[in-house]
């Protein structure tokens, strides 16, 4: 919820929703993963569980990158019936092929409005999602939906296997339920539910293809399409076409290998980043030293 004043200054009061998960209980707090776009200038948020109780939440930390959001829920507020009625999910995987097929119910606000459910199958599940030094993959659904659809895919185990997300639909699929992977949130969900700050390079990198590497003779490593403004990566050099091979004499061959590397770094953390950059006689390889920021 939040407030404001209309032009005659009297109190307005707006609401929105959204549907989450509950991901965890730490002894002193549930978390919440919810839309953090849904609660972005909120006064107040509240919680509704499954029978109806509504208990207040704060914000525990938001991926500056995805959008995603996790609330603390003070476990001294949810009464006894409502915390015996808690389920807590069971994470599986989205990355196998064999999922593309697989039937799926989408449960939450896939409608828009809350406890809504459809289901479908799983039309794809490897589309790559390059955001700022992270990559995820996002699952496609024939499942008709809201365009403001939230919460979660989960299969006929009762695995949670993607967060729906409608913000990367193409224009001329804008309805179908779309989601983001959960084999690549896993990571993302336990940093946000530890409050871990997120380093940055400020880079958007995909794989070298095969193709690519026969035909262009570009070398293994995590291949710069894009550089953020104002970013380390801009302030010291880094440029779209370097392909980044090591960071800090870790060799780097691939996209998965460099976010597994970036996640073990830390902000403000000074590094060499190693890249090769095509001159005129061919790829050659440039050290770059820079201090890492915080993703804001």
């Amino acid at each position: 919820m939040s407030e404001g004043v209309d032009w005659f200054r009297n109190r307005l009061e707006s609401t929105n929703e959204t549907s989450g998960m509950i991901i965890a209980d730490n002894g002193v707090e549930l978390l919440v993963l919810c839309d953090g776009g849904a609660i972005a200038g909120a006064t107040e948020i509240l919680v509704t569980f499954c029978n109806d109780k509504k208990v207040s939440a704060q914000v525990k930390q938001i991926d500056k990158n995805t959008g995603f959001a996790v609330l603390a829920i003070d476990m001294e507020l949810i009464d006894v019936k409502t915390k015996d009625a808690i389920a807590y999910p069971r994470l599986g995987s989205s990355s196998a092929s064999s999922v593309v097929g697989d039937l799926v119910i989408a449960i939450g606000s896939p409608l828009g409005y809350s406890d809504s459910l459809c289901y479908g199958i799983v039309t794809s599940n490897r589309n790559p999602l390059s955001l700022v030094d992270a990559n995820y993959m996002l699952m496609t659904t024939d499942i008709y939906g809201s365009q403001n659809a939230s919460g979660i895919l989960v299969n006929t185990l009762g695995q949670v296997i993607g967060i729906i997300d409608q913000d990367y639909n193409s224009p001329e699929l804008k309805n179908q339920v779309t989601a983001l992977g959960i084999t690549e949130m896993k990571r993302l969900i336990e940093d946000l539910s530890n409050e871990r700050e997120t380093p940055l390079l400020g880079v958007y990198v995909t794989d070298v293809t095969k193709e690519a590497q026969d035909s262009l003779s570009i070398p293994d490593g995590a291949y710069v399409t894009d550089v953020m403004l104002k970013s380390p990566a801009m302030q010291h050099g880094i440029r779209k076409g370097d392909v980044i091979t090591a960071l800090n004499d870790v060799v780097i061959t691939s996209v998965l290998e460099y976010n597994s590397e970036m996640h073990n770094l830390q902000p403000n953390q000074e590094i060499t980043v190693t890249v090769m950059r095509l001159g005129a006689d061919g790829y050659q390889e440039v050290d770059i030293h820079l201090t890492l920021d915080v993703l804001r």
